[in-house]
């Protein structure tokens, strides 16, 4: 059976000799980062991924080339401008709020399913006003007009060039 190695030279120090217990602590300090690394590269390496990397990587200048000439088109340039528009989107919206409202957006659109007191006749204005008067009903038709006041405000606002209000 081969020897337990003992001691390990390390380029990084100028040829410095380090014991292997050192080491071994930062492996063991490291284990859980390095086991997912480790898993990570394995996926990677599975999917194709790792050689496609490699492979760019050592084609560097032409993959470069290939890029800059890809971004110096109409439809590259377009591209970063979507982007960035994009970019700048996400980080304007609340996210968490917006993730709330479609689950509350979901849920209304889910229950109504097997509802069909209307099938055979369509409502009334009757119908309408005894519907408005549900105060559930009045919550979600005013959180609606608000965000069609919005909507219509940055439309109009579009138009002439100016910001909207908030």
């Amino acid at each position: 059976m081969a020897e337990p190695i003992r001691m390990v030279k390390r380029s990084l120090g100028g040829g410095e000799q380090s014991n292997a217990p050192e080491w071994q602590e930062m492996a063991a300090q490291y284990a859980p980062a390095l086991e997912e690394t480790l898993e990570l590269l394995a996926v990677l390496r599975e999917k194709g991924i790792l050689r496609t990397l490699r492979d760019a990587a050592a084609a560097g200048e032409e993959v470069m080339e290939i890029l800059v000439h890809q971004v110096n088109t109409q439809g590259g340039k377009r591209l970063l401008k979507n982007v960035v528009a994009l970019g700048e989107v996400l980080a304007s919206v609340d996210l968490q709020g917006a993730a709330e409202t479609a689950k509350i957006v979901a849920e209304g659109l889910r229950q109504p399913a097997g509802a069909r007191e209307w099938e055979h006749r369509p409502p009334g204005m009757m119908d309408l006003f005894r519907a408005v008067r549900d105060p559930d009903v009045a919550a979600g038709l005013l959180i609606l007009l608000r965000a069609a006041k919005v909507i219509g405000q940055t439309a109009r606002g579009a138009e002439a060039g100016t910001v909207p209000r908030e």
